[in-house]
């Protein structure tokens, strides 16, 4: 059995990225893959996630680029024997890529957002350093450290493509699926 773990930065509780992990967890072959959940979580997310076979682990304190919480993720997918790192977060993404690389781990990336939006729009000299140093660094492990990127939508893989953040042999586009049975008449 293949042991996947999935890294988010925040709290899970509700919204897209939730529904896509539990999308996830729902339509998986439980009999070849297991997953683990490396992120804090809510107690009615921990309750979805844990019936359909997930395990939890807890990311408290997340930070990005802090050398505890990369050691920290190493020894976890070490200890935990994770085949697979999932990353869902473009802050969590550098961490978890370098605590994978530490852990002899293979990883992929899923972007629901691009990095070139996470340090909003500010301009301040700080909010404009931090930007530049992040994106180039997310550049950097697209292209040297990750074996897939794969994009919720067609816009954010094109945009990202187009500005050599992503390269496109590494890269693909795969839409959130929806349930549609709560939404058919019987």
């Amino acid at each position: 059995m293949k042991n996947i773990a999935i890294i988010y930065d925040r709290e899970l509780s509700i919204g897209g990225v939730e529904t896509h992990i539990l999308t996830l967890l729902k339509h998986i072959n439980s009999q070849e893959y297991s997953y683990t959940i490396v992120s804090a979580v809510s107690e009615d997310f921990r309750r979805k996630a844990v019936s359909l076979g997930a395990q939890i682990r807890p990311l408290p304190n997340f930070k990005p680029l802090n050398l505890h919480v990369l050691a920290s993720m190493a020894k976890l997918f070490r200890q935990e024997r994770i085949d697979l790192v999932h990353i869902h977060s473009p802050a969590a993404a550098i961490t978890a890529r370098l605590a994978a690389i530490l852990a002899g781990r293979p990883n992929i990336v899923t972007v629901h957002a691009p990095s070139v939006f996470y340090y909003g729009e500010r301009q301040t000299l700080r909010a404009r350093t931090g930007r530049a140093i992040y994106i180039n660094l997310d550049r950097l492990l697209n292209y040297t450290a990750t074996r897939r990127l794969v994009y919720v939508s067609n816009r954010v893989y094109q945009d990202c493509i187009a500005r050599h953040i992503s390269p496109a042999h590494r890269s693909v586009v795969i839409h959130n699926g929806i349930d549609l049975a709560p939404y058919q008449d019987e």
